[in-house]
């Protein structure tokens, strides 16, 4: 018998095994249809008819009998096979074919400055353990027995193919079908981030695109002069750039930025009717929309529109003075955290949650996605309007359930929590609540 500190992510196995507890058993199961178990099992979490001993584990290798949970499967690194019932004399008996069989058990007790030394041998002397590794040549394996359950980890690095490095190939987003024909896509660029507006800007959108075009702010207006629009607002900064030049007509109200580098930002909003009566989107209706901000962290905040004004002023992050055309009208500073009665978001095809995200990273159930930006590591910013407040909890609970294990974890002085991540072998997803009822996640792969 041999004593071992476990590690800090060992830490919960150590108090489940000394309270007799199965590892898993608190842990709740989503229920799932069988479409979605066939997609689980394909990306290597198996439940369901799925959860069976894999049949690619050779033969040296016996199976423990009980009744297994899931498996989880990382090719060319290991099986998690996660049991929720099995018996002590199944694993007494399993111990004893292993070695019979000419595996090497070693027996471990965990130990901790909380646990008192004496307690500990009392354990020893008693014959407890809280996990056995098990080798035997090529093979490697890792028994942690609770009551009812176990967890047994089988090192397939000796059997079994590697597979791909994970990856999540972000889908192209797709331009909002409501926005009406005459403003169209900015030539030579990708889409890569998408937000609904509320507040002043309720029903439209801020859309920020990766562009070849240096000048496309230049060549985007040009074609909005040709549709028939009209410009109302300029910023022009004292080098000469524009910050951002804003063009309306009767329905539609369109923001053009400044391009820095290759991002280039625009905003789409139902027009406030400065070339004839006010109107908004074409089908929408009035009432308020109130969204949460698609903040990345505590202190990070949404790209926004520059509340103008008729006097020359600095820009806060670059000194730069300013100075606005005379001819311009103010406008609110387009949040996306903003309360107020404007128009309503049309029955259209509006942002959705990424169809390339693994199944078992659930879309948050109760919640509407209102922002998407694709990450350049191949993950998603996804932004989140809840109904209430505390909801990312439930997010989290199924993502344990899934197989994920909490990594991370940041807390106020407050008390609140602003940041977790958890994460598997292959995905990390980062939860940050926002003060306000909605929270904002990135998934991202993790290389190998």
């Amino acid at each position: 018998m041999q004593l071992r500190k476990p590690p800090a992510a060992l830490v919960p196995l150590l108090l489940l095994a000394l309270c007799a507890c199965g590892p898993e058993d608190d842990v709740p199961l989503i229920p799932m249809d069988a479409t979605l178990e066939a997609r689980m099992a394909s990306e290597g979490l198996r439940y369901g008819e799925y959860a069976q001993w894999p049949e690619d584990i050779p033969p040296d290798i016996p199976p423990l009998q009980g009744e297994i949970r899931v498996v989880k499967v990382i090719p060319g690194q290991q099986y998690r096979i996660d049991y929720s019932a099995v018996t002590k004399e199944a694993i007494a008996q399993y111990l004893a074919q292993l070695e019979a069989l000419g595996f090497q058990l070693d027996y471990f007790v965990y130990t901790a400055p909380s646990i008192p030394d004496d307690q500990t041998a009392a354990r020893i002397a008693r014959g407890e353990w809280d996990t056995v590794e098990i080798t035997k040549g090529p093979y490697h394996m890792r028994l942690e027995a609770g009551d009812p359950g176990a967890n047994l980890d089988i090192d397939n690095a000796g059997f079994m193919t590697p597979g791909p490095p994970p990856q999540i190939t972000p889908t192209p987003l797709v331009w909002p079908s409501d926005i009406p024909g005459r403003v169209p896509q900015p030539a030579a660029c990708q889409m890569t981030s998408l937000a609904e507006l509320s507040g002043e800007y309720a029903g439209g959108y801020q859309i920020m695109f990766d562009c070849t075009d240096p000048q496309v702010q230049e060549h985007f207006v040009e074609a909005l002069l040709a549709a028939g629009f009209k410009e109302t607002d300029r910023l022009v900064s004292d080098t000469g750039h524009n910050v951002y030049i804003t063009l309306e007509d009767r329905d539609v109200a369109v923001e053009a930025a400044e391009v820095i580098g290759s991002n280039f930002v625009i905003t789409v909003w139902p027009g406030d009717g400065l070339m004839g009566t006010p109107s908004v989107w074409p089908t929408a209706t009035r009432g308020s929309v109130p969204r949460a901000t698609p903040n990345v962290g505590p202190t990070a905040t949404p790209i926004g529109r520059l509340a103008a004004t008729p006097t020359t002023r600095p820009m806060a992050s670059t000194g730069v003075g300013m100075t606005q055309t005379a001819s311009s009208l103010p406008k609110a500073t387009p949040t996306v955290g903003a309360t107020a009665t404007a128009a309503a978001l049309p029955t259209a095809t509006r942002v959705t949650w990424p169809s390339d995200i693994p199944a078992r990273i659930p879309e948050p159930p109760s919640c509407k996605v209102f922002y998407v930006g694709a990450l350049e590591t191949g993950g998603y910013l996804i932004g989140l309007d809840c109904p209430e407040h505390g909801l990312h909890e439930r997010f989290v609970e199924a993502l344990l359930a899934a197989g994920l294990t909490e990594t991370h974890r940041a807390v106020s002085t407050a008390g609140d929590v602003v940041e977790l991540t958890l994460q598997d072998d292959e995905i990390a997803v980062d939860v940050f609540p926002n003060p306000g009822a909605g929270y904002t996640i990135q998934v991202r792969p993790l290389t190998q």
